[in-house]
């Protein structure tokens, strides 16, 4: 797999052992159980996620070639993370076991060359009210799915404030529904139409985003050392990511690191 880099941006790709992971597959389906989400109709559910989605498919950019999409499947009784179902799932969580801060988890399972083969999507309904409506004092579904679904594409976060992969948000925040241009470089990127001769490395990948963030937390492309090596083996479990919120009510979406509070004014 060959990758076109651009420089100096602030998009990052998700890096296992210097290299970055990628679909292999360039249409992704996926399922939703809503059973947990019982005060917004499951067809109102259903657009949303499927907005948050398509945001990346190549059909909505212009004037960039890229070839990757996910698709919405329909309903499955099956929820949580669980790679062994062989469905990727979004699913709202009434019994959430993580960080209560946390707003929702992407996990990813890659296989021994460095390939992502299943992801999964659990959201907080414990700690976190939600909204499709823009409704005071609740978080925007779609705004945090379009992050999250970056994530399971194989991105980082990113440096700049405007894009979707920025690292914090607010209530009622509806910007990272619509892609910024560094979001849309980031993907055509991993996944171009035409491939060209060059393959990311730590160095190389490295953007414009050092690392350092705003305030006093950071974000990094460390990836923990997985449960077992991948060699020889079956898919390992990347590192989580996840939505954070603080006592504040001020939402940090988040991956590898605790984020920067982005306070409203």
């Amino acid at each position: 797999m060959y990758f076109l880099i651009y420089s100096a941006l602030a998009w990052e790709p998700k890096l296992v052992n210097g290299e970055a992971v990628t679909w292999t597959e360039r249409s992704i389906p996926y399922h939703l159980n809503t059973e947990n989400l019982d005060y917004i109709t499951d067809s109102d559910v259903e657009s949303a996620i499927s907005a948050a989605s398509s945001v990346w498919n190549s059909s909505s950019f212009e004037d960039e070639d890229s070839s990757f999409q996910f698709n919405l499947q329909g309903h499955t009784k099956n929820q949580g993370a669980d790679f062994s179902d062989e469905e990727h799932i979004i699913s709202f969580d009434k019994s959430w076991t993580q960080d209560p801060s946390l707003l929702a988890i992407t996990h990813l399972w890659s296989d021994s060359n460095g390939n992502i083969v299943h992801f999964d999507i659990e959201i907080n309904m414990d700690d976190a009210e939600w909204t499709l409506s823009n409704e005071e004092g609740k978080h925007d579904l779609q705004n945090s799915m379009a992050h999250e679904f970056g994530h399971a594409l194989g991105l980082e976060h990113s440096d700049d404030s405007e894009a979707t992969m920025a690292p914090s948000t607010t209530e009622g925040e509806t910007q990272k529904r619509d892609l910024h241009q560094d979001d849309i470089l980031g993907v055509v990127s991993l996944y171009p139409l035409q491939e060209s001769t060059d393959n990311p490395s730590t160095e190389d990948s490295q953007n414009s985003n050092s690392g350092g963030g705003q305030g006093g937390g950071s974000v990094s492309n460390g990836i923990s050392s997985p449960t077992n090596s991948g060699a020889g083996s079956g898919p390992v479990s990347l590192e989580q990511s996840g939505c954070s919120t603080a006592p504040t009510s001020v939402i940090w979406l988040g991956i590898l690191a605790l984020f920067h509070v982005r306070r409203r004014k």
